[in-house]
Parts: structure tokens; sequence; C-alpha cells
């Protein structure tokens, strides 16, 4: 762990990145070998040991065992004072993430679970994938940032903005090809799907627009500020779940994200602006330009949903949906707000270098 750390911390992602891609082919191939072989989920856990014990063995190799080690009271102490906090917010998080699939179970049971838990993962799948690239290197590349306060700033807001100009038009676009898509990938059995689909779309869009702060927060050295917001997730959503949920059904559930969450979601950006002295002002004029993009191209589709298709197949229809919409979201992003599409541009640059 600590080695992996300080190749993370001084930004060393190339070696990392190979690692990764190489670890993960040999990791492959050895379970498809052993489930040929008829080991069964044997080659699965196989598969994960190999992982955990090859990525340990590389960076012993690339960084080397810790030598010279001493006790220093003082380095231990700030250790744990970030630790603390660091690992109940983690705690805090698995339980109100959590929340609402457990709810939905208890009290709807686990065909409307089935709906659910689809939507959340569908909407969330482009989010947990651009997170497992941003991730790794945010905190690191923010907290070579924080002696320069302007500087950090300029970063996280341009980060922003990259995440907005990604999420929005993917999630946007899909509530509004919801109907076409479910029919097309998954089929008939699944049209209890849209509706839930189509709000979780907006619920995806909220947490991929807060998603970074406590990146930016934990690099200024700044747990104990993600710990107040993830208690008052804990202690606000679950309980939302229950009660809207035991009152209104499985609207209740929908409810809370449409209306509890985005005030707990505002709570988050008035820490963020205590912390970083980031005005609310700049926050929304980041996000703002992919939104009404989004919000262009999303009534275009609509618009075209409305003409007859005549001859087409439901998947070329929804091909061509896509295509308009994105070629529409494309088009007000360059004309209308080009030097937003430049930072974000600029944004990628420095995360690269």
């Amino acid at each position: 762990t600590v080695p992996d750390s300080q190749l993370r911390r001084e930004l060393h992602f190339k070696p990392r990145g190979i690692m990764e891609a190489s670890i993960g082919f040999v990791r492959g191939c050895l379970v498809l070998v052993l489930a040929w072989a008829g080991f069964g989920y044997w080659a699965l856990i196989a598969g994960v040991l190999f992982r955990e014990l090859a990525v340990c063995l590389w960076v012993i190799v690339v960084r080397g065992l810790p030598r010279g080690v001493r006790w220093d009271s003082a380095l231990y102490r700030q250790a744990i004072r970030f630790g603390i906090p660091a690992t109940v917010s983690s705690i805090f998080w698995t339980i109100f993430s959590t929340a609402d699939k457990v709810v939905v179970g208890k009290l709807f049971g686990v065909d409307v679970l089935g709906y659910y838990a689809m939507a959340f993962y569908l909407t969330d799948l482009p989010l947990s994938k651009l997170n497992e690239v941003l991730n790794p290197v945010l905190t690191p590349y923010f907290s070579r940032l924080k002696s320069d306060m302007d500087s950090l700033r300029r970063a996280f807001l341009k980060i922003v903005g990259l995440v907005s100009l990604l999420m929005a038009p993917i999630l946007a676009g899909l509530a509004v090809v919801a109907p076409q898509a479910v029919d097309v990938v998954l089929g008939e059995k699944w049209y209890a799907l849209i509706a839930p689909l189509q709000v979780m779309c907006f619920v995806g869009l909220l947490r991929s627009l807060t998603g970074n702060v406590a990146s930016l927060l934990y690099a200024i050295n700044k747990p104990g500020s993600v710990l107040r917001y993830n208690f008052i997730c804990v202690l606000v959503l679950p309980a939302s779940f229950v009660l809207l949920g035991t009152w209104y059904g499985i609207s209740g559930v929908y409810g809370t994200w449409l209306v509890v969450f985005p005030f707990v979601s505002f709570y988050a950006l008035t820490i963020l602006r205590r912390e970083t002295e980031i005005a609310l002002r700049d926050y929304f004029s980041k996000v703002l330009p992919a939104i009404i993009s989004s919000l262009f191209m999303a009534l275009a589709v609509l618009g075209i949903k409305l003409i007859p298709s005549g001859h087409l197949t439901p998947a070329l229809d929804l091909v061509l949906c896509v295509g308009i919409g994105a070629a529409i979201f494309a088009m007000t992003m360059w004309l209308v707000f080009r030097s937003t599409v430049s930072e974000v541009l600029s944004a990628v640059r420095g995360l690269r270098n």
C-alpha cells in the first residue's frame, strides 16, 4: 500500500498503467484457462489472488521495501488525524450509498429491486468508468497545487467542466432515448425499466457534478469536512428512503433522489465554498454550458421522435437519434460555448502532463 501510494503521489501513472494492463491481461488468460480446465468458481478466486499477489510484487520491485523504519510520534499523530475521519467517512459513504437498495428490496421485493438496481447500474456505469480514470489522478494532482490556491481553484473548476461535458450529454441522451434503447437492447420484458432509468439519469447527473468535491477536500487536508458531509448523508438519505418509501411506495424512493438529494448536494457545494472560497456562481458557470447544450440536444431528439419513422427499424431509429443528438450537442458547445471547450481541453492536457 505505501509504495503504491508513493507512486500515486508522485504522479507516476504510466508505469502503473502498464502494470495494470499487463496483469489484467495475464489474469484474464489465467481465469479462462482454469475455467476451461473445469475448476469452476475457483478460476475466479485464482484470478483475484493472482492480481493481488502480482501487484504486490510489482510495486515492491519498482519501489523496493521500506528501509530505515523508525517511530515518529508527530508523523503518526498526523496520519491518525487524517486517517480516522477519512475511514469513518468511507464507512458512512458505504451505508448511505447502499441504503436505497436495501430499502427497496425490503419494502417492495426482488422484482422491483431488480428494475431499480438495473436503472441505477446503467446510469452509474459511465460515471464509474470515468472515475476509474480520474480518481487515482485527482487527489495527488490537487495536492501538488495546494500551495497555490488560485491555481488549485482553476484546476478544480476545469475538472468540473470536463465531467459535466462528458456526463451531461450521455445521461440526458439516455433519458430521452430510454424507451427505444430498452426495447432494442433489453427487449419487451424490461419495459418496466424505462421510467426508473429516466429518473436515475437525472440523479446520475447530480452525483457526477459533486462527486469530485471529496478529492479536493482530501487534497487540502480537510477530511473532517468530508466526514461532516457524509454524516449528513447517512442521517438524511436512509431515513428519507424508509419514510417516503413507506408512505408513497417506490415513487417515494425516487422522490428522495429527486427532492432530498439535490439539497444534500447543495450542502456539499457550501462546504466547498467555505473551505476553498470557490464561489457558487463560478462553479455553476462551468456546468451550465454542458447542461444547456444537453437540453438543446434533448429537445431536438424529442422533436425528431415525433416525426413518423416510416420504414426504419427500431435499431436504426435509435442509432439515428443518438447520432443527431451527439451532433447537435457538439455543434452547440462549439458555436456557443467554445471557451468552455478550450478550458476542458487544457484541463485534459494538464492531467496528462
